[in-house]
C-alpha cells in the first residue's frame, strides 16, 4: 500500500549553506505519514478516540542528495511490514527531476488504552461464550470489546489496503507481475543439430559471421567478475552515459518506445561503474551496495532507470515504468531483480534495475516467470534448444573448443561467468 505526499521546502528549513537541514526530513516523514492515514480514512484523532495509540519505535534516514528553498519534494509512503502489533513504513523522497534525495524508515507499535500492546491470543481468534455461560454476561461483553480493540489494527490494515488499491491502481500491475499474469506461453524445445564440428574459441574469434559479446554474464555475489575482467563499454550517443556495446541499439529502441507511450523519456540514474567506483560505493554504504566484483554495473550490462517524477520504487507507478516491466523483454531487457525472485537472486525487488540479455533469452526469462539465475540453471550443458527463431546451447569448452553446427552465420557467443559459453544462432531469416 502506497500514497504520495508533496512538501515544498520552506526558507526556515534551510541552513547557512543554503540547503535543507537534515532534521527536517524526519519531520516531513511524519507529515507524509499523517497524510497517509487521513487518505485512508483513519486520522490519528479517530484512532485515539477508539482507544488505539501508535507510538514511534524507531526512525532511520539515509540522505542521498541536498534540497533547497522552494523545491518540491515528492514523498512516497509505503507500508512494508505489519505484524499485528508492529507497523513498518518506508519513505522515498525525490526531487522534481526524479532523483532520490532521501530514503527513510519508521517503525510503530500499537497500544491499547492501558498502555499495553495488544496480544492476539486464542480468545481473540475464537468465538465469545454465550451470555448465560460461565464467565458470560458483563464479562463476556467486556472481553468482546477487548477482542474488537485487539483486532482493530489488523482491520485498519485491511481497510487501508482496500482504500489504497482504489487510489493506486498500479498495485494491480505489481500483483500481475508477481503472479506472472502477463506472461505468454513460449515453446522451448530440445533439438539435435546435424553436422556438429569442434571449433576452438580462437578460431571462432576469427570468423566474420560470428560475434562475441558479454550479454549473458551472470554477475552476483555467488558469481563475481574476475579481477582481470575487461568490460566492453563505450559512451551512449554522447550522453555521458556508459553502457555495454551489446545493448546500445536495444536501449535506444526501448527508450523510443517509452516516449511513444506518453513519457518525456527514459532516463538513467546509474550506469557503468569501474571496480574503483564500486569499491567507493561499497565503502560508503555496505548495507545497500554490492560487493566489488558482484555488481552488474561493473560489466555495463545494467542500468538504473526512471521517468520524470518517478524514480526508485515509484518507477512502477508510471506508465513508462509499467511499460518497461511488461514489455522490456521485447527489446532484450529483463527486470534483473523481480518481485518474485528474491529467493534466487538474493536481492529484493528493484523495478528500476534493468538488465540486457538479448533474444531469445529475454523472451524466455520474462515469459517463463523466472530469473537470470533460474534460466541459466535450466540450460543443461551440451543440450541444444530452439525457440523464437533461434537455436542456442550452453557449453563448457573442451580443450578450448565448442561443438557447433557448420552453418552458424550470425552466431553470438557470450561467456556466462560460470565457466560456460552460451552460443545463440538465428535460424535462417530470423533477426
Amino acid at each position: 500500500m502506497e500514497t504520495r505526499y508533496i512538501h515544498t521546502v520552506q526558507y526556515y528549513e534551510t541552513d547557512k549553506m543554503g540547503i535543507t537541514h537534515h532534521s527536517n526530513y524526519i519531520r516531513w516523514m511524519e507529515e507524509a505519514r499523517v497524510d497517509f492515514l487521513k487518505k485512508i480514512g483513519w486520522d490519528y484523532d479517530k484512532l485515539e478516540a477508539l482507544g488505539v495509540f501508535s507510538p514511534v519505535l524507531s526512525v532511520e534516514c539515509r540522505y542521498k542528495a541536498p534540497t533547497a528553498f522552494a523545491e518540491e519534494v515528492n514523498i512516497t509512503v509505503a507500508v512494508t511490514e505489519f505484524r499485528g502489533v508492529k507497523l513498518k513504513i518506508r519513505y522515498t523522497m525525490t526531487n522534481a527531476k526524479g532523483r532520490v534525495v532521501c530514503e527513510g524508515v519508521s517503525e510503530h507499535g500499537f497500544l491499547n488504552a492501558e498502555g499495553r500492546p495488544p496480544a492476539l491470543g486464542p480468545r481473540a481468534a475464537g468465538a465469545l461464550p454465550p451470555a448465560d455461560a460461565p464467565g458470560g454476561g458483563a464479562g463476556a461483553a467486556k472481553r468482546g470489546r477487548k477482542r474488537l480493540l485487539f483486532l482493530l489494527p489488523l482491520l485498519l490494515v485491511l481497510l487501508a489496503g482496500a482504500a489504497v488499491l482504489v487510489r493506486n491502481p498500479h498495485y494491480l500491475y505489481v500483483a500481475g507481475e508477481y503472479l506472472g499474469l502477463n506472461c505468454r506461453r513460449i515453446e522451448r524445445r530440445q533439438v539435435e543439430p546435424e553436422g556438429l564440428v569442434s571449433v576452438t574459441l580462437e578460431e571462432l574469434e576469427g570468423e566474420e559471421n560470428v560475434r562475441f559479446d558479454q550479454s549473458l554474464l551472470l554477475v552476483s555475489a555467488a558469481h563475481p567478475l574476475p579481477e582481470d575482467f575487461v568490460p566492453d563499454v563505450t559512451e551512449y550517443r554522447d550522453s555521458g552515459v556508459y553502457m555495454n556495446n551489446c545493448m546500445q541499439e536495444a536501449f535506444a529502441a526501448l527508450s523510443d518506445a517509452v516516449r511513444e507511450h506518453g513519457e518525456s523519456g527514459l532516463y538513467v540514474s546509474s550506469d557503468f561503474r569501474t571496480r574503483a567506483q564500486q569499491e567507493e560505493e561499497y565503502a560508503a554504504d555496505p548495507a545497500l551496495a554490492a560487493l566489488p566484483g558482484s555488481s552488474e554495473h561493473e560489466a555495463g550490462l545494467a542500468l538504473d532507470v526512471y521517468v520524470r517524477y518517478f524514480a526508485g520504487y515509484a518507477f512502477h507507478k508510471s506508465r513508462g515504468g509499467q511499460f518497461v516491466g511488461r514489455n522490456g523483454w521485447k527489446y532484450g531487457f529483463i527486470l534483473r531483480y523481480p518481485s518474485f525472485g528474491e529467493k534466487e537472486t538474493g536481492i529484493t525487488y528493484e523495478p528500476w534495475h534493468i538488465r540486457y540479455v538479448g533474444q531469445p533469452h529475454a523472451s524466455l526469462i520474462y515469459n517463463g516467470h523466472t530469473t537470470l539465475e533460474g534460466y541459466i540453471d535450466s540450460l543443461h550443458e551440451g543440450v541444444w534448444y530452439e525457440a523464437q527463431g533461434y537455436r542456442f546451447c550452453r557449453q563448457r569448452p573442451r580443450d578450448g573448443a565448442l561443438l557447433l553446427p557448420e552453418e552458424r552465420a550470425g552466431a553470438v557467443v557470450s561467456p556466462d561467468n560460470t565457466g560456460c559459453y552460451i552460443v545463440t544462432i538465428p535460424n535462417e531469416g530470423a533477426a
